[in-house]
């Protein structure tokens, strides 16, 4: 596997019923889709998420989104 390889991962985070709680990533790695996140939704910049990373070995959805309100 290269260096920059892109790898896809989700990142979650509690949430109230009408805010982001689920973003999925292209990054290199987790650190880095953190980062992205943080810098992409005000839902993210602050407080606690859980990034993990999706394995590609087999075919799944990955998100299913709820825009609340």
């Amino acid at each position: 596997m290269k260096d920059n390889e892109l790898k896809v991962f989700v990142v979650t985070r509690k949430a109230d019923w009408c805010e982001d709680d689920t973003i999925a990533v292209l990054a290199v790695d987790k650190l880095h889709a953190e980062r992205c996140t943080r810098c992409n939704s005000p839902y993210f910049a602050k407080g606690e998420v859980t990034v993990t990373e999706v394995k590609m070995d087999k075919e799944k959805v990955i998100l299913v989104s709820n825009m609340g309100a």
